[in-house]
């Protein structure tokens, strides 16, 4: 098991919410997406969702760094103890070439500490210049943990186009159910502020 006890800057956006691809998603609701930031090279959206208590969210940028290194980077799983926000800690259950599962505990602002078991499944960089991450939340026997949350409905997917050798658009779409009683600054940061945080954490690692 991995234990920290800082809570580093946030990097993924599991972290934000502990915290199929992007036509899955969106297939689960008619709403209009809305532009919440369009900043410094990175956009961001949100939308109602049928069924779920809060906003789902898309963020998407260009970022210079090349579409294996990026890939690469967004499924090390040694890596969220430094990249995640929050980050209590993790167990890896399963890692396979391209499915992962994964057990972790992050901290929320002024509320419970969130918990959930996450499987990953990746596809790397094809012939087109495509890759995707999807990360969804999965059924478990796992005990919960005393005033901790356990988050049971999660789905995050990454589509990663290759721009050029060394440039990839990244695009994250998130839709949650956070359980719970966070408060309204916390879902606010959640749904516009942190995917936005995660975007420009990506740039000035891979940028300087």
């Amino acid at each position: 098991m991995i234990r920290a006890v800082t809570h580093p800057k946030a990097v993924l956006l599991i972290a934000a919410v502990l915290v199929s691809v992007p036509t899955a998603l969106s297939a689960s609701s008619g709403a209009v997406w809305e532009e919440k930031i369009n900043r410094n090279g990175i956009l961001v959206w949100t939308r109602p969702v049928d069924g779920y208590p809060v906003d789902s969210y898309r963020a998407r940028a260009d970022i210079n760094v090349s579409i294996e290194e990026l890939f690469e980077f967004l499924t090390d799983l040694s890596a969220l103890p430094d990249n995640v926000q929050g980050f209590q800690e993790m167990e890896v259950l399963r890692q396979e070439d391209n499915i992962k599962e994964y057990y972790i505990v992050v901290g929320a602002p002024m509320a419970r500490d969130r918990d959930n078991v996450l499987r990953m499944v990746t596809q790397s960089p094809d012939i087109d210049g495509i890759a995707r991450i999807e990360q969804r939340a999965i059924d478990t026997s796992r005990p919960e943990r005393r005033r901790t949350v356990r988050v049971t409905n999660y789905h995050e997917s990454w589509e990663l186009i290759k721009l050029s050798d060394n440039r990839t658009r990244a695009t994250l779409e998130v839709r949650f159910d956070p359980g719970g009683n966070l408060p309204d600054s916390v879902l606010n940061w959640l749904l516009a502020q942190g995917p936005y945080e995660t975007f420009d954490s990506l740039k000035a690692r891979f940028e300087g």
